[in-house]
């Protein structure tokens, strides 16, 4: 359990170092780098989306991977201020419940 939950959340924290590497190579027009950075972050997705139905329904990733798959600045901005703000709250709540009932 535990090492699922670490697990994921390297993948959330690569997600959130490419997103801002992707808003940076947008905003400096730098398309080639840009695009490169979007295919990482889509196969970190699928990684993530893997793991995660191992617990939860997919549905529980919110627009995360809409955004990644749209890729535009606005999208990576609300992957860094909502998405995964949001899934790391389900973590959070998710290893808490099960630390209380004693499962890991």
């Amino acid at each position: 359990m535990v090492n699922w939950y670490i697990e994921l959340n390297s993948i959330l924290r690569e997600i959130r170092k490419r997103s801002l590497d992707a808003t940076e190579k947008i905003q400096s027009e730098d398309n080639s780098s840009a695009q490169l950075i979007k295919d990482y972050l889509k196969r970190d997705y699928e990684k993530l989306e893997r793991l995660w139905t191992e617990k939860f329904y997919q549905k529980d990733l919110g627009n995360l991977g809409r955004h990644i798959k749209f890729g535009t600045i606005k999208d990576f901005k609300d992957i860094l201020q909502i998405d995964i703000p949001a899934i790391e709250n389900i973590l959070d709540r998710f290893l808490t419940d099960e630390m209380k009932k004693g499962l890991c």
